[in-house]
């Protein structure tokens, strides 16, 4: 697989104005594999239970990038640089077990599900940049990231009046380790570790009233993150979060109409990758990281619909707190464009 890529980077500061041109030739080949066993067991009617083991890796060889800039300083031709980039990524073999319970006592169903992941990956990156105007320089990179989860939700189902009543709770623990180095020293070496626990409850009602369904639910969500970088536990990208997240929903159906109304607080955080520490090189005016210091973002929506035959009508509003972008900014000042999130 490839891409040819051509891109154009200004870098304004106070001082400079440095325009980039760069035309990029990239080829990768790969190989995989994935096996999987499993079983699924019905006790009775009632009761049944499975379980699935999942061996899965990937290893990407001979990655080659071949690149050509050419760097305007102030409106004055400065040079070009050519770079032959080599990366060879391997993926341990990722192990993920899921299992499954599904019962019912009397009128109460039961449902469980339980997961376990573990995963270990590798990056080599070697970037050779000539160029006769500028400097020629050898950049070495490595990489090794370690993810592990463990999570499990139970949820139990119960008729109660006009309606059903579901309620349960999900437990997820993870933890990330990622070591990131740079031999000649062009961007800092990092290691951090992550460790996260998310205890969440939850219930919902819902019930029909004649040509009206309602529904109404409530989460709540204690999520403690521990983040350690260099083996030294820093207070600021360590959070707390409490956080409740209702639902509502109204939906009337009668003849040929249906009309619904749907109100849900929902909260989506960062990934891990969003809050390594560790800063990438991917060319001399261009380097790209995460942020440990990323908040969650937060989502209100409200949606109305209509339905009559033919004619269909919906209309939504969306409200989104701490919303994350990928921003470029300078790095420490200097003529670098630094790509990450920021809130």
């Amino acid at each position: 697989m490839g891409e040819d890529n051509h891109v154009k980077n200004e870098l304004l500061n106070e001082d400079d104005h440095i325009l980039i041109t760069q035309d990029g030739d990239t080829r990768m080949r790969s190989k995989s594999h994935y096996e999987q066993l499993g079983f699924n067991y019905d006790i009775n009617d009632r009761h049944s239970l499975g379980a699935s083991y999942t061996f899965s890796g990937v290893q990407i060889k001979d990655g080659k990038v071949l690149s050509e800039q050419h760097i305007w300083k102030n409106d004055v031709f400065e040079g070009e640089v050519f770079q032959d980039a080599t990366t060879t990524h391997t993926q341990n073999p990722l192990h993920d077990i899921n299992a499954y319970y599904l019962g019912k006592v009397g009128k109460l169903d039961i449902d469980f599900n339980a997961t376990f992941y573990r995963g270990k990956d590798r990056n080599l990156d070697v970037r050779n940049e000539i160029s006769e105007e500028l400097e020629s320089r050898d950049v070495h990179t490595r990489s090794v990231r370690r993810n592990q989860m463990a999570a499990g939700k139970l949820v139990l189902t119960y008729p109660a009046w006009k309606g059903v009543v579901s309620a349960g709770s999900e437990i997820t623990h993870t933890r990330t380790d990622g070591i990131y180095t740079n031999d000649e020293q062009y961007v800092r070496s990092s290691d951090t570790k992550i460790r996260e626990s998310n205890a969440a409850g939850f219930a919902e009602y819902d019930l029909t009233l004649g040509t009206f369904k309602i529904g109404a639910g409530l989460r709540y969500e204690h999520v403690t993150t521990d983040y350690y970088s260099l083996g030294v536990w820093e207070a600021e990208p360590s959070r707390r979060y409490d956080d409740w997240f209702p639902n509502a929903s109204v939906e009337w159906e009668k003849n040929k109409w249906n009309l619904q109304l749907n109100y849900s607080r929902k909260t989506s955080r960062p990934s891990y990758w969003e809050l390594r520490n560790f800063i990438q090189y991917d060319n001399r005016y261009t380097y790209e990281g995460g942020n440990p210091l990323l908040r969650p973002q937060f989502t209100h929506n409200v949606a109305f619909s209509a339905l009559r035959s033919w004619f269909h009508l919906s209309v939504d509003y969306t409200s989104i707190q701490h919303t994350r972008a990928w921003v470029p900014e300078l790095y420490d000042g200097q003529n670098i464009v630094f790509l990450c999130s920021r809130n």
